[in-house]
């Protein structure tokens, strides 16, 4: 029952907090930056997303699907915070980012962020099951 609702209702589930996530929350970008327990909050809320992500592959055992969606979701932060983050908003904001102290700019720049977890943390999910799934294949037929 709770399989079928997921599968139905997975997408709306992770893009209703996807958006409440970017709208109350600050920008760790903007000027001063944010608390350090924030950062935690961060890492915490890209690993849920990352899970209930990874949950909608029902091919695989679930304790499968839950521990590949941690280290998807640290490669994803990784490439984000250290890598593509800084280059988005330097792009639009320049050295300009006390506007993300303003709401629309905020948002703006949360859903570019998180929007882009999301989109790695898909390609690395899809990526590991198109894996997994060959190598199942390459299995099945070497012991057929």
């Amino acid at each position: 029952m709770l399989k079928l609702f997921y599968k139905k209702y997975g997408w709306a589930i992770i893009t209703g907090l996807l958006l409440i996530w970017t709208i109350v929350i600050p920008s760790h970008f903007q000027k001063g930056g944010a608390d350090e327990k924030f950062y935690f909050a961060i890492i915490f809320f890209v690993t849920l997303i990352s899970i209930l992500i990874c949950l909608l592959y029902f091919k695989f055992l679930l304790i499968e699907r839950l521990l590949i969606s941690i280290p998807i979701a640290f490669v994803s932060l990784f490439v984000m915070t250290s890598m593509v983050g800084h280059l988005i908003v330097g792009f639009f904001y320049g050295d300009k980012t006390w506007f993300l102290w303003e709401t629309k700019h905020r948002i703006f720049i949360n859903l570019f962020f998180y929007g882009l977890n999301v989109v790695i943390i898909l390609l690395l999910s899809n990526a590991y099951c198109k894996i997994r799934q060959r190598l199942k294949n390459t299995k099945e037929t070497r012991t057929n």
